[in-house]
């Protein structure tokens, strides 16, 4: 002992001697270099003061350096001995720095004794002190200014400035000072300028309990993902030295104005986070437990939580959520771009509820983390809107999630639960559909999942096809069971049922693999037909019966090629409409659409085929026994939909037995118009099976005289059209062969006819550059009425709209030739085209013509020039005229035209007058009676229909002549009268004296007739003392035939009876 004083009082006379030994006892402690530039103390009263302490590390495996200024410690020993109390009276510190570097942890070299020797040696050591020293220590006065600190931590740098402590008279110490952490690797900082931390009760090394409160504010947090702009909380902390557990009590930390930086373009309002809890961490076990826990996110996430971790081996965390609160509409601007863009348009208004335990585990460096949650939503309005697309609707669902949660895709995690929607609207461009209901539930392990009795309801559903709003409703949509993997993308509803007021009986399958879809659909009497006509696809006024059956499928490929194809089928199938001029009874028919789709160029190539090969069919005039004459439709194209153009491979349209048509090329649109260059084909066929179905049984009731026309020989047809429909072209050629054509009254025969009809037709801008087109008209034997057996050959042209036969035609007659032409169609394309011709004969004789007509042979001759000849509208007009010497004298024909050319009664008009005929030779052999005399006159707008004259203007005037006496036949005077509405004149004493004579002169002959609206009015012209005369007597002798009623009218028939009985007469004049 007395050796241990000595030694002690050497020291302590010897500060040099202490400074050396505190060095060495410092860098053996520390592992680091220690020096001190001065020091000096006392023991009575205790008094340390040392300047410019440095330690630095000796190597790179020493991680902690420091400097500290200037430091003095007043202190004073309290208390008996063994339990004396070191009372620090003042403690000052100025200019300390330190400095940490994090470094890998040195392998110790030692023995494994030399822990624990150390750990005895600092019990011996404590023991020692506590016993021969002090006990205790208490601080009176402290006090340090400019503090500094740096931490480097994995690229990281932590910087506490302004580091300061006082001791206040409570002798409770004030922390403050400025914290700024930065991170170059993540391009973070974040700077805490104020932060305090102040104990809350004396510190002493006999009271393990060490109790301060922190309090920091005004934080910046700057980083390329996130920025907070104020960062702020305070806690209450009881630190137990002892036990070494921290005690929190009422921890708050508010994050204000967080922003996250990897949003959408438009940004987000800002967001506050608040955190408050309570608990403790427990550094020997190190784990941490907050008995309460409460979480914030302003619009995004509230609950409230109870968490308990551990950080041995192994490590572990218990969640235990009671309640919990998330808003997912304001979770979609927080999401990733990728994910964001999914579901971008997607607004959910209401909250989602849940609670549960999330528990994790490490297991081989890894944490594996399980839960146990439920879920549920009530009602909430959500809606997707897009720029085509608006769904909105109340949701409520109830979920609960079982498994484990430790990696992503989240294998083996069970979920079940409901979905359910109510009030459900959906619109799109042409459909609208409100108030539809939807629920289902699924069960299984992530990512496997099975959808079990899916409903949903849609009371109406509107559809707008073209002007017209189309509902359908009660529609049901229904699913016992599904299967869908969310990973896979994948689902498998085997069975759907689809109903509604329109539809019934469907069933469909619905399977789905990532980028591959598959649809099947089929049903038997699903009212397809009624649901046309719903859908005003057929008329809505139309009756239809008879059975159906439906098949659909559908599949898209991983290169989104779809194909699919579409079957239906109609038995007994019945309509009518309610004019009944649309009638179909018993009919079988069968359709089948198929093909493929390309996504990327919105391309489809189909095939379509329909037939119909039973029942019976009228439209209209034409009728169709299915059965003989089957329809027959088929269709082969394809539909580029980026360059809006349609490809018709084959299109055939064809009856069984009667008539095939095929047509080829392509459409598209150009602008606002459509172009296209399609071609029509028509095989070689034989004419009368189309001649008899589609033109004489549908129209021989209007037209009888069809029932008497024959056509046979076979017909093919080649047309070419192109263009725009601006501007449009389209040619070809109408062949007719060995054709014949006969009509039996009047009798007319056509046989070996060879017709190469050329056709060209074009809008009014397509005319331009057109070439002309040639054929020809070749007859082997034609034989008209009144004309003798010839040959016909006729040489075709056609240019636009126009149909030319440029040659003079020659037609042989009784009496000479005709001639007929140049002629010319034109205007085929306007609503009355237009027939240009011209007729020219000369000195044809006509014996041959009249002798069938006229009682006696006649000489004479005719000279026509009837140019132009033009027929449009029905009407047939004519300039020019026929000159006739006939009788001894002339006679002129002129404006002959034809009223309702195409009609069944058509009107024909001319105008007549004749100069000097030869009286005697016109009536000669007649049953009128003879006349002699030369006769002028005229006949005026004369109309004949069906044979009968309906309107006419006669004069008939006779002249006198030196060389040709005026006589007229008792016979002749007798039938004037009558014609004239008077009585025979040859009656009485004028009987007995006529019967004397056979004729007697006149001085002359003078009639006015005229007929209109079946109003038939004869005058004489002669007027003389009052009386007017039919015919005036010569000056010696004769017989006046005078017309006693000036208004002398009768109908037209009465007339025809009169003219009748005159003409069937062939006696003479009855004398009473």
């Amino acid at each position: 002992m007395i050796v241990l004083v000595g030694a002690a009082f050497y020291i302590y006379t010897h500060p040099p001697l202490v400074k050396e030994i505190i060095k060495k006892a410092v860098s053996s402690a520390t592992g680091a270099s220690f020096s001190v530039e001065h020091l000096s103390y006392s023991l009575n009263p205790i008094k340390i003061h040392a300047e410019g302490i440095v330690v630095e590390p000796v190597d790179e495996t020493n991680e902690f350096s420091a400097e500290i200024q200037d430091i003095s410690v007043d202190c004073v020993l309290e208390g008996p001995f063994g339990r004396k109390t070191l009372v620090v009276n003042a403690l000052k510190v100025k200019g300390f720095k330190g400095r940490m570097q994090e470094k890998a942890p040195a392998v110790s070299k030692g023995s494994g004794s030399s822990g624990s020797g150390g750990s005895l040696l600092s019990s011996l050591a404590r023991s020692f002190v506590s016993f021969f020293l002090f006990r205790d220590v208490k601080l009176a006065d402290a006090e340090i200014e400019e503090g500094f600190v740096t931490i480097n931590l994995d690229g990281r740098k932590i910087a506490v400035s302004g580091l300061s402590c006082d001791l206040n008279a409570d002798h409770l110490l004030d922390f403050q000072g400025r914290i700024l952490v930065e991170s170059p690797k993540e391009q973070a900082t974040f700077l805490l300028p104020d932060f305090h931390v102040n104990t809350t009760s004396t510190l002493s090394f006999s009271d393990p309990h060490i109790k301060f409160t922190l309090d920091f504010s005004n934080g910046v947090l700057s980083s390329p993902q996130a920025e907070i702009k104020n960062v702020h909380g305070k806690a209450s902390i009881n630190y137990d030295r002892r036990e070494e557990v921290i005690g929190l009590g009422g921890f708050h930390l508010t994050l204000e104005k967080t922003r996250l930086k990897n949003v959408p373009q438009r940004e987000p309002p800002p967001l506050d986070i608040r955190l408050r809890t309570e608990g403790h961490i427990d550094l020997t076990d190190q784990r941490v437990s907050f008995t309460d826990m409460s979480l914030g996110i302003d619009r995004l996430v509230q609950l409230e939580a109870k968490v308990d971790a551990g950080f041995k081996n192994p490590s572990y965390l218990h969640v235990n959520i009671g309640e919990g609160r998330i808003f997912p509409g304001e979770f979609v601007g927080c999401l990733p771009e990728d994910v964001r863009k999914n579901v971008q348009g997607l607004s959910v208004s209401g909250p989602v509820d849940f609670s549960g335990i999330f528990e994790g585990k490490m297991k081989q460096n890894l944490w594996v983390f399980d839960c146990n949650v439920t879920g549920k939503t009530e009602n909430i309005p959500v809606s997707f809107r897009t720029k085509d697309i608006h769904m909105n609707g109340l949701v409520t669902t109830q979920v609960a999630i079982q498994g484990p949660l430790s990696r992503l895709p989240l294998s083996g995690m069970s979920m079940s639960g409901k979905f359910m929607g109510n009030q459900m609207a959906f619109e799109k461009k042409g459909l609208l559909c409100e108030r539809a209901e939807t629920v289902f539930d699924f069960s299984g392990t992530y990512p496997d999942f099975d959808i079990t009795d899916l409903s949903f309801l849609v009371p109406e559903m509107n559809f707008l096809m073209g002007k017209e709003n189309v509902p359908i409703s009660k529609m049901k949509i229904g699913a016992r069971q599904g299967h869908v993997n969310v990973i896979d993308q994948s689902m498998d509803f085997p069975e759907i049922r689809f109903t509604s007021s329109q539809l019934k009986n469907i069933q469909a399958a619905f399977q789905m693999s990532g980028n591959r879809l598959k649809l099947r659909a089929q049903g038997t009497e699903t009212g397809l037909v009624q649901a046309a006509s719903h859908l005003s696809l057929v008329p809505s006024d139309w009756t239809f019966k008879g059975t159906d059956t439906v098949t659909l499928t559908a599949a898209v490929e991983e290169k989104g090629t779809t194909s699919f194809s579409a079957d239906f089928g109609f038995k007994n199938l019945g309509f009518q409409n309610p004019g009944e001029t649309a009638v179909g009874e018993n009919i079988t028919l069968n359709a089948r659409f198929s093909g493929t789709m390309e996504a990327p160029s919105s391309s489809v190539n189909a095939k379509v085929e329909v037939t119909a090969d039973s029942g019976e069919l009228l439209m209209g005039r034409f009728y169709f026994d299915l059965g003989e004459n089957a329809f027959r439709a088929q269709c082969n194209g394809s539909y580029h939909g980026l360059e809006k153009r349609l490809t018709l491979k084959q299109l055939s349209l064809g009856m069984k037995d009667i008539l095939t048509a095929h047509v080829t090329g392509r459409l598209f649109q150009t602008g606002d118009e459509y172009e296209g260059d399609l071609s029509l084909n028509i095989p070689e066929s034989p004419l009368n099976p189309p001649f008899q179905k589609l033109i004489r049984e549908p129209f021989q009731l209007e037209k009888p005289a069809l029932s008497k026309v024959a056509l046979d020989g076979t017909v093919n047809m080649d047309m070419h059209l192109r263009g725009t429909t601006s501007r449009w072209v389209s040619t070809g050629k109408c062949i007719w062969k060995s054709g014949t054509l006969s009509y039996e009254n009047p009798g007319v025969t056509l046989n070996g006819i060879q017709l190469s009809l050329p056709i060209s037709l074009a809008d009014g801008a397509g005319e331009e550059g057109a070439e002309t087109l040639k054929g020809s008209l070749s007859v082997l034997s034609m034989q008209l009425p009144f004309l003798p057996e010839q040959a016909l050959n006729i040489p075709l042209q056609a240019a636009p709209n126009r149909l030319f036969m440029p040659d003079v035609i020659t037609l042989a007659v009784p009496g000479g030739e005709v001639r007929v032409g140049p002629s010319e169609i034109s205007g085929l394309m306007e609503p009355s085209p237009a027939i240009h011709t011209a007729v020219q004969f000369e000195k044809l004789q006509l014996a041959p013509i009249l002798s069938g007509i006229w009682p006696q042979p006649i000489s004479g001759s005719a000279r026509g020039d009837l140019n132009p000849i033009l027929i449009r509208g029905g009407q047939l007009q004519s300039m020019g005229e026929i000159a006739v010497s006939i009788f001894d004298g002339k006679m002129r024909l002129s404006k002959l035209g034809v009223r309702g050319l195409f009609s069944a009664l058509p009107v024909y008009r001319l105008n007549a007058d004749w100069d000097h005929l030869n009286l005697a030779r016109m009536t000669q052999g007649t049953s009128f009676g003879k006349i002699d005399g030369i006769l002028n006159g005229y006949a005026k707008n004369i109309e004949i229909s069906n044979g009968q004259l309906q309107r006419f203007d006669l004069l008939l005037d006779t002249v006198k002549t030196d060389d040709i006496p005026q006589k007229i036949s008792v016979k002749a005077v007798d039938n004037i009268a009558r014609i004239g509405g008077g009585q025979s004149p040859f009656v009485g004493m004028a009987g007995i004296f006529v019967s004397l004579f056979k004729e007697f002169p006149y001085q002359k002959i003078g009639v006015h007739a005229t007929l209109e609206n079946d109003v038939f009015s004869i005058n004489g012209t002669i007027h003389e003392d009052g009386r007017e005369y039919l015919v005036k007597r010569g000056f010696f002798s004769g017989v006046d035939v005078i017309n006693q009623n000036k208004d002398n009218r009768v109908g037209f028939k009465d007339m025809l009876k009169r003219i009748k009985r005159i003409t069937s007469s062939k006696g003479g004049p009855i004398v009473r």
